[in-house]
């Protein structure tokens, strides 16, 4: 009588941690293998300068929900008698977009650096032709920042 407790418990308890474990092993599994998803790189094309895409030319994957922003960062020092420091942002693109399918990349942001010395050098964005949208001097940055958010989908089988 004990060892049909004992076996019944034993087989649900398996049971149980399975039922768990399951999709545990799943989430881990699919967070490991996403990685590769929708990486951003950093080109540099001669005729148009630099670009920051999410790369999704050679995924199996689409990615929904993209909003992406990208923006100028300028720090500034603490002033006498405060003991924080602050910062100015001058958004460059903020965008949101329902899909981006494999076989495609997405364009965050597009821009080159012109001038003839550290005195001064310029920040040019650009239409991804290459063409200027908005200079902005190298004295009012501190750092260029650029994120994104996606939802990865299930492959898409054609």
């Amino acid at each position: 009588m004990k060892t049909e407790i004992l076996k019944e418990l034993i087989s649900q308890l398996l049971a149980l941690g399975a039922f768990f474990a399951f999709p545990a092993i799943q989430y881990l599994l699919l967070k490991r293998f996403a990685r590769s998803e929708g990486q951003p790189e950093l080109w540099y094309l001669p005729k148009y300068g630099f670009r920051l895409v999410i790369r999704n030319i050679p995924g199996k994957r689409a990615l929904s929900d993209l909003k992406y922003c990208a923006r100028l960062r300028k720090f500034i020092p603490a002033a006498e008698g405060s003991s924080v420091a602050t910062y100015e942002e001058n958004v460059l693109t903020r965008q949101d977009d329902f899909f981006l399918f494999p076989g495609s990349d997405e364009l965050i942001l597009s821009f080159r650096i012109e001038g003839e010395s550290e005195d001064n050098l310029h920040f040019l964005l650009t239409d991804k032709l290459g063409r200027e949208i908005r200079r902005v001097p190298f004295a009012n940055i501190s750092v260029l920042i650029a994120d994104y958010t996606a939802t990865l989908d299930e492959p898409v089988q054609f």
